[in-house]
């Protein structure tokens, strides 16, 4: 017999006895602190104050986005949606911090994950803190 690595009960399986065990090792594993996306601080109201623009959902990062009417930092392109963008990808050890996050038309956006070498700018460099304007306007 063999100890679920979750719960510690006997089991025959490799190593959790239930699936359930399983993924709740699998969430822990995953919330771990250094894992964890912030979300934000909650302030006194009990609201959320994001420290980056990737700490909102996608669909509120998009609506910033547009409301913003801001383009791709290399062309200006703003037709249509622009995609945020890693500088260095979080596979490599980058961050959502504002520096390491740009934003790109789809054209750009591809070339990139291709090896293109394009001169960028950092969400920081390009919209500075204007984004929270936006973020906390309320018309």
């Amino acid at each position: 017999m063999i100890k679920c690595k979750q719960c510690g009960n006997d089991t025959e399986n490799d190593v959790f006895c239930s699936n359930l065990c399983a993924r709740n090792n699998c969430y822990e594993t995953v919330l771990t602190e250094e894992g964890k996306r912030s979300r934000g601080k909650k302030n006194s109201q009990g609201t959320k104050n994001p420290e980056n623009i990737l700490d909102m959902s996608s669909r509120t990062v998009s609506k910033l986005i547009k409301r913003m009417k801001v383009g791709c930092c290399i062309c200006g392109w703003n037709e249509a949606l622009c995609d945020v963008h890693h500088i260095i990808p979080k596979k490599l050890g980058g961050t959502n911090d504002n520096n390491n996050l740009t934003i790109l038309c789809p054209n750009h956006h591809r070339l990139m994950h291709e090896g293109a070498v394009l001169p960028i700018k950092s969400v920081r460099d390009h919209i500075g803190e204007e984004w929270r304007k936006f973020y906390y306007a309320h018309d």
